[in-house]
């Protein structure tokens, strides 16, 4: 369940960029953000797309695109990480679009 229109390329690239830049990605999951998190990164997609909320295939189409986003995003900082020789040589090679303290928590 997801787009399947001429904007779904839109859709996933914004959603991508939605969580790269506002999902705390110190969670190990989806299923583990907190309702008011998973809330916030929602009402950012609400806000940038026409959709009707009343409709449920929109809203489970949203935190799908969500999910997978985040989820896809975890596992690229993993990938990221695993590339280092060292924990050190990782702490310092933090990618720039995670905050410090973030990282940190990752790597740990």
């Amino acid at each position: 369940m997801g787009p399947s229109c001429e904007n779904a390329t839109i859709f996933s690239s914004r959603v991508s960029w939605i969580i790269n830049v506002h999902a705390e990605m110190r969670h190990a999951s989806w299923s583990a953000v907190g309702d008011k998190e998973k809330h916030d990164l929602i009402t950012h997609v609400k806000g940038d797309f026409e959709l009707d909320w009343t409709m449920e295939n929109h809203r489970e189409a949203i935190v799908n695109a969500l999910a997978d986003k985040y989820n896809a995003y975890h596992y690229e900082l993993h990938k990221h990480y695993r590339k280092f020789a060292t924990h050190e040589e990782a702490l310092a090679g933090q990618k720039e679009s995670v905050e410090p303290h973030v990282w940190e928590w990752l790597c740990e």
